[in-house]
């Protein structure tokens, strides 16, 4: 695969961090693990430094991971919130990244826009990128999960200017962020105090948002895997299965949750 020179020089400034952890019992977490695969050879097609935090996968999965010349490293076993930090410590060992790049591993075509999003850091325009999902991007997931998470951003953007008077509006729920090397203490030094689940990267955020760092926003043409969307909708349609729209509900509720704690509690200099 061609890669034009200028996308070449970011890559080199900057490396990804994503975690790994499938229970292979069900069908679903298969099918996460081969996207996930991919994820990790589109970022080595572009010649990305990747940093992967694994618990349970499969023996092939880290054959085929160590192949592709990605960095491995066992899952402290603490939780969702001590395995992202695990990688954002690893990350930030790297010298010559300028730019962390936070991803979810079932975001295999996510991988494309990096570059995109990290020039703006590396140019000094943002300090935090929150990418945003296009309209098209967003007719490509399941309509129940995108309705849900619209939702769960309004309510974090409503929460965040209600506590600081900053009117963020960002695509919190799309999970990916980039941030320049000089930033990732915000990300290692939390705590957790508030869940550590998907607070782990929200907290930060918002900490360093409230900070003055600069976050901004790039769209994006992302587009949702199409075999992830038909195991998590009823068959035939675009309509979640009840699992899985429970799950998605449950996330609704406990990220705003989460940042409403933190914002009450806030401390400019706790973190």
């Amino acid at each position: 695969m061609g890669i034009p020179a200028h996308e070449r020089e970011i890559a080199e400034k900057s490396v990804i961090v994503t975690t790994v952890h499938y229970n292979l019992d069900r069908e679903g977490d298969k099918i996460r693990q081969a996207i996930a695969l991919r994820f990790l050879q589109n970022a080595s097609e572009r010649n990305y430094r990747t940093v992967v935090v694994y618990g349970t996968v499969s023996d092939e999965f880290r054959k085929q991971a160590e192949r592709l010349d990605t960095e491995l490293v066992v899952d402290c076993g603490k939780g969702m919130g001590p395995s992202r930090r695990q990688g954002f410590a690893r990350a930030g060992e790297y010298e010559s990244a300028e730019v962390i790049n936070w991803s979810e591993p079932e975001k295999d075509d996510y991988v494309r826009f990096i570059s995109g999003v990290s020039e703006p850091i590396i140019e000094g325009k943002y300090g935090i990128v929150v990418p945003r999902r296009s309209e098209s991007s967003k007719a490509t997931y399941p309509w129940e999960q995108i309705e849900l998470e619209s939702i769960k951003n309004r309510a974090v953007r409503r929460s965040i200017k209600y506590y600081t008077g900053i009117d963020a509006d960002l695509d919190i729920t799309f999970g990916v962020r980039a941030w320049h090397h000089d930033h990732n203490n915000f990300f290692t030094g939390y705590d957790g105090r508030f869940g550590d689940t998907y607070d782990s990267i929200n907290a930060p955020l918002i900490n360093a948002l409230a900070k003055g760092v600069r976050v901004g926003s790039i769209t994006v043409d992302f587009e949702y895997p199409e075999d992830q969307r038909r195991s998590e909708c009823i068959e035939g349609t675009n309509d979640l299965t009840p699992e899985m729209y429970m799950k998605r509900f449950k996330q609704v509720g406990e990220t705003p949750v989460q940042i409403i704690k933190f914002l009450q509690s806030y401390k400019p200099n706790v973190f």
